[in-house]
C-alpha cells in the first residue's frame, strides 16, 4: 500500500510540474498568436524536422527540439487542444494526433532514438509521456472523455502501450531499467491501472474490460511476468 500511495503522489506531483512548465510555454504561444490557433517551433541543432497541422479554434502547439535528427508531428482537429513536445538528444520521434476539444498532450524526451506515438479522440483527455534514455517506445491511444494516461521510461529499450476506450479511466506506467514491456487495455468507465517495473526484461499485460476495475502491479528484479484480465 505504501508503494501504491507513493506512486499516486508522485504521479500527481510529476503531472503538476510538467503542466506548470508546459502551461507557461503555451501561454506564451497563445499570447503571440495572430489567428485562432497558435504554434511555436524552436530547433537548435541539425536536421531536425517538425510538421504541424491545426484545424479548429484556439488550439496551441509548442515544439522544442535540441539536438540532431529529431522528428515531431502534431495534428490537432477541434477546439482548445494543447500539445507540448520537448526533445533533447538525437533521433527522437514524437507523433501526436488529437481530435476533439480540450485535450492535452505533453511529451518530454531526453536521449536518443526514443519514440512516442500518441492519439486522443474525444474531449478533456490528458496524455503525458516522459522518456529518459535510449530506444524506448511509448504508444498511447485514448478514445472517450476525461481519460488520463501517464507513461514514464528511464533506461533503454523499454516498451509501454496504453489503450483506453471509455470515460474517466486512468493508466500509469513506470519503467526503470532495460527491456521492460507493459501493456494496458481498459474498455469501460472509471478504471484505474498502475504498473511499476524496476529492473530488466519484465513483462506486464493488464486488460480491464468493464467498469470500475482497479489494478496495481509492481515488478522488482528481472524477467518477471504478469498477465491480468478483469471483466
Amino acid at each position: 500500500m505504501f508503494n501504491l500511495m507513493f506512486n499516486l503522489n508522485y504521479l500527481i506531483m510529476r503531472t503538476l510540474n510538467l503542466f506548470l512548465g508546459a502551461a507557461m510555454a503555451l501561454t506564451t504561444t497563445v499570447a503571440f498568436a495572430q489567428g485562432n490557433n497558435a504554434d511555436i517551433v524552436t530547433q537548435d541543432g541539425n536536421a531536425n524536422l517538425a510538421n504541424v497541422q491545426q484545424i479548429g479554434s484556439s488550439n496551441g502547439n509548442l515544439i522544442d527540439q535540441d539536438g540532431n535528427s529529431n522528428f515531431a508531428e502534431t495534428r490537432q482537429t477541434g477546439d482548445r487542444n494543447l500539445n507540448y513536445t520537448k526533445s533533447d538528444g538525437t533521433s527522437n520521434t514524437t507523433t501526436i494526433h488529437q481530435v476533439g476539444n480540450d485535450n492535452i498532450s505533453l511529451t518530454n524526451q531526453d536521449g536518443f532514438s526514443n519514440s512516442t506515438n500518441g492519439s486522443q479522440v474525444g474531449s478533456d483527455n490528458i496524455s503525458i509521456h516522459d522518456q529518459d534514455g535510449s530506444q524506448n517506445e511509448i504508444v498511447s491511444r485514448q478514445d472517450g472523455n476525461r481519460n488520463l494516461s501517464y507513461q514514464e521510461q528511464d533506461g533503454g529499450t523499454n516498451f509501454g502501450s496504453s489503450r483506453q476506450m471509455g470515460d474517466d479511466n486512468i493508466v500509469a506506467q513506470f519503467q526503470d531499467g532495460n527491456g521492460n514491456v507493459a501493456f494496458d487495455v481498459q474498455q469501460g468507465d472509471d478504471n484505474l491501472s498502475i504498473t511499476q517495473q524496476d529492473g530488466n526484461q519484465n513483462y506486464s499485460d493488464v486488460r480491464q474490460m468493464s467498469d470500475s476495475n482497479f489494478h496495481y502491479g509492481a515488478q522488482t528484479g528481472n524477467s518477471n511476468s504478469m498477465t491480468i484480465l478483469q471483466n
